[in-house]
């Protein structure tokens, strides 16, 4: 049974201003914005729930309660909509982990470990878990979405690299680089061992607490 869409937004913190700013209102039009960042979540929310193959025009159409001829003035066809999706939804999470990064009350390590934190949640969220991996099938024959997903990446390195770097300044660029690939590649692991969920599995909340403190003591001992 598919997820309601309330629910799904929430888990997403979609924002459907930054959504609506993709697009930006006409003089006749004023609450296009607003319209859009709807379509936008409602578009997240399917592809999330029912992967690529519940994905469609009058799909979207229908779950956002307008004409198809509306969302085709909107977003053209198909693959328009769904790149925007994925723009909105990961241009979010890159924009509050910057945020966390240039917060000056807070330590490195904190910064960090607040990124983690979030970071292992998603894992353990199943419609984050399900977007991800349609997104994923999605960047091996897609390449605007190979793009955009490749684009959002590099964002979040090059955060995670900031972070890093403050707490550990005597590290070469090459290798605080390296480690956050190495982290980075750990939580893309662990979203897929998630899905699998193979018997022999500790409990998920043990799995994610040592692997928080483990990347911490990597850094901090490197």
């Amino acid at each position: 049974m598919r997820t309601p869409l309330h629910e799904t937004e929430d888990e997403f913190r979609f924002d459907p201003e930054l959504a609506g700013k993709l697009l930006a209102p006409t003089k006749h039009e004023r609450n296009r914005p607003r319209k859009i960042g709807r379509i936008l979540s409602v578009a997240v929310s399917l592809l999330a729930s029912e992967g690529v193959s519940g994905f469609s025009m009058r799909r979207v159409a229908t779950e956002a309660k307008v004409s198809l001829s509306t969302l085709q003035h909107y977003f053209q066809n198909h693959d328009r909509l769904l790149s925007l999706a994925i723009d909105s939804l990961l241009g979010k999470y890159i924009l509050e982990y910057t945020k966390i990064s240039c917060d000056s009350n807070l330590a490195p390590e904190q910064k960090l470990g607040m990124i983690l934190d979030d970071m292992f949640r998603m894992t353990d969220n199943q419609v984050v878990r399900n977007f991800y991996v349609s997104l994923w099938a999605q960047t091996a024959t897609n390449k605007n979405v190979r793009g955009l997903v490749r684009g959002s990446y590099s964002k979040h390195l090059q955060t995670l690299e900031q972070i890093v770097t403050t707490m550990r300044p005597d590290l070469s660029r090459a290798r605080i680089s390296w480690m956050v690939t190495a982290l980075a590649a750990q939580i893309e692991g662990l979203l897929v061992l998630r899905v699998i969920e193979p018997k022999a599995m500790p409990s998920w909340p043990l799995v994610t607490k040592n692997c928080k403190s483990m990347w911490l003591k990597i850094i901090k001992d490197a």
